[in-house]
């Protein structure tokens, strides 16, 4: 079973990295992994989901020791070889295809990359997947994971009566169990409750129930532009050993001063 704890987790990783298998594919090349994928659930577990909200409106600071734990996290599996050493040159598709040949024991993604490494596989019964370990003492709910919506639909008011009338029609398509249906054939998830037969790999069924524990804001999604970039430059740099937590949560808050 997949370690439901975060010490669990340290202890999987030792145990690959001592009988040389790389523990987990990482491919932070275009620098928004460690960040949308990693701390947008690992921070939200420390602190609590109104702490992105509640720091840049000033009432909160990026210094707090919570967060600076969950940067904490990164270097920590770093320093654990937790990652392949080329993670800052390899993308993040080049990354979950090593995982997909099984150089590597885990793959953390969002639910864009369940398709593809089942559509690859050779043999799905071997892939299992579970949400990020929960960390003792963590402010946050432990059951929530980084989520966003992909899309979205807006209607304008200036529509003509014939136009409000296939815009409607278009979102009850939109919103439709068929729609949906098709969707978790093509190993999408959805946010709604679909009934699943048989056909559907047990893989994706799993995924798809995970985000019933609560979705946390991913940090990309809710972050300047400006501290978007502080901060995957800063994970990245970290991995690299050329930034600590500390300096980057210092600059995260300079940032949010600044303003």
């Amino acid at each position: 079973e997949f370690p439901t704890t975060y010490a669990e987790l340290k202890e999987l990783v030792k145990a690959l990295d001592d009988n040389g298998k790389t523990p987990i594919a990482l491919g932070n090349k275009a620098i928004w992994p460690l960040q949308s994928v990693y701390i947008s659930t690992i921070a939200d577990r420390f602190t609590g989901s109104d702490f992105l909200k509640n720091t840049l409106n000033g009432e909160g600071s990026f210094e707090d020791p919570q967060f600076v734990s969950a940067l904490s996290v990164i270097d920590e599996l770093t320093k654990m070889n937790a990652f392949n050493e080329d993670m800052n040159t390899l993308d993040e598709a080049q990354s979950r295809n090593e995982f997909i040949k099984g150089t590597t024991a885990m793959h953390f993604a969002g639910s864009w990359a369940i398709g593809p490494i089942l559509e690859s596989v050779e043999n799905i019964d071997n892939i299992g997947v579970a949400p990020f370990p929960a960390f003792e003492g963590g402010n946050g709910d432990q059951a929530k994971i980084a989520g966003v919506a992909g899309g979205g639909i807006a209607v304008s008011s200036q529509l003509s009566e014939e136009e409000q009338e296939a815009a409607f029609t278009f979102l009850k398509y939109y919103y439709d169990e068929e729609l949906y249906q098709g969707l978790v054939k093509a190993n999408i998830i959805v946010p709604a409750e679909v009934e699943m037969d048989d056909s559907i790999p047990q893989v994706f069924q799993d995924a798809n129930s995970y985000v019933k524990g609560g979705l946390a804001p991913v940090y990309d999604a809710t972050l300047t532009p400006e501290l978007t970039d502080i901060i995957n430059n800063g994970l990245q740099s970290i991995t690299l050993g050329d930034k600590t937590p500390e300096e980057l949560a210092k600059q995260m808050q300079k940032e949010v001063e600044s303003k």
